[in-house]
């Protein structure tokens, strides 16, 4: 199943009129940049799904805690080039994904984007106030937030293999009565990839801490570690 029709998949899960998007009618090009299939994908189910766009301040919408990326770990850094962008741009070329939240402080809840919104809260902090989130509003619910988000963040490489790992481990807790093949299928990946990822999260913090960083481990540390761990 190609990307869009992931992305399809996830954004139609709660609207049965929404036709799928064949692989056929939407297999990328291999010489589109990453950018612009990225685009193309949210534009085009986004279009499918009639939903709106809004403009709006990064302080309207509260942070989905179900998403891989920790935001307390984004940094000027880290979030830099996309700052520059933004800022170039004056603007997000590509919209977040958002959801209303009646019931909640904020009227919005980010379920994709947290590093664009970080870094236009970065940019409305220091000298640009007037540029604003461009944002897709989706009716969601929290397993197919999950799966929205996990397609976006598969082609993100600043999101560590820990992250990924303790995402994972919660869907499967959460959405998937505990059962990892599960997920899989749902998300499709492989078993054993999955397997690995989630076995970082058997790794104390007393060795995370070892790293100069979370972000440095990695699912290859994991295959060396977790079976003396085991065995303990």
């Amino acid at each position: 199943m190609s990307r869009r029709s992931l992305i399809g998949e996830a954004l139609a899960s709660n609207s049965t009129a929404t036709p799928a998007l064949s692989d056929e009618a939407i297999a990328p090009s291999s010489t589109r940049s990453f950018t612009n299939r990225r685009l193309e994908g949210f534009t085009e189910a986004a279009r499918m799904v009639k939903r709106p766009t809004i403009r709006l301040k990064p302080a309207e919408c509260s942070i989905w805690p179900g998403n891989a990326r920790d935001y307390g770990l984004l940094t000027e850094d880290r979030v830099r080039s996309l700052i520059d962008s933004i800022q170039a741009e004056n603007g997000n070329r590509i919209p977040v994904v958002v959801r209303r939240t009646p019931q909640a402080d904020k009227q919005y809840e980010l379920v994709i984007g947290t590093r664009r919104h970080w870094a236009i809260s970065w940019l409305n902090a220091n000298h640009y106030p007037d540029i604003e989130l461009v944002a897709i509003i989706e009716d969601l619910d929290d397993e197919a937030a999950f799966r929205l988000a996990d397609i976006e963040n598969r082609e993100r490489e600043d999101i560590s293999d820990l992250e990924r790992g303790q995402n994972y481990k919660a869907a499967v807790d959460t959405f998937y009565d505990g059962v990892q093949a599960r997920l899989a299928d749902r998300v499709k990946v492989s078993k054993s990839m999955l397997a690995r990822y989630i076995g970082l999260t058997e790794i104390p913090q007393t060795i995370i801490s070892a790293f100069i960083s979370p972000m440095d481990l990695q699912v290859r540390h994991g295959d060396k570690l977790l079976p003396a761990l085991r065995t303990r």
